[in-house]
């Protein structure tokens, strides 16, 4: 079983649900918040998506040392310190140079996502740079955007299928 434990912003929710429903078959996807958090304690999830600021506690800590793989957004400037000498794949996305995946442009109809170094995804194959152009609407957030592509990446077996 898959677990993955995803720590947004509300409004990007459905985004990524919707996102998740359409491409990917991933068993359980749960949605951290600080009211729940305390029952995550002994869920082993294979990925965890830090995307915004979330106080920091020693059950979160726990949680992303057993992960496979973290993605961060890198523009939060969160978990800096607490990165060094985890036995995990992280991620980073973000609009700053040194994210992992980041936007080389975000029109109004439509956002281009930039994986700007290689990543290993859950079927030990290596993921190339590449641009992925997504359809979008007004009202659609940019971050939650990145944040469906990093978990594409890690979960689809064959991306080109899917842009």
């Amino acid at each position: 079983m898959s677990f993955m434990g995803i720590i947004t912003n509300p409004k990007n929710e459905n985004y990524i649900k919707k996102f998740l429903k359409k491409y990917i078959n991933i068993e359980y996807v749960i949605f951290i918040n600080e009211k729940n958090i305390e029952n995550m304690r002994n869920i082993k999830f294979d990925t965890i998506l830090l995307g915004r600021k979330f106080e920091e506690n020693e059950i979160l800590n726990e949680i992303i040392r057993k992960c496979k793989y973290l993605i961060l957004n890198s523009d939060l400037k969160v978990y800096d310190n607490k990165l060094d000498n985890l036995n995990i794949q992280i991620i980073t996305y973000g609009f700053n140079q040194k994210a992992t995946i980041t936007t080389s442009s975000v029109e109004e109809d439509k956002i281009v996502v930039f994986l700007q170094r290689s990543i290993v995804n859950m079927y030990k194959q290596y993921v190339e740079q590449m641009e992925i152009s997504i359809d979008i609407d007004k009202n659609t957030e940019t971050y939650a955007v990145m944040e469906s592509i990093a978990i594409l990446l890690i979960y689809c077996k064959h991306i080109k299928n899917v842009y």
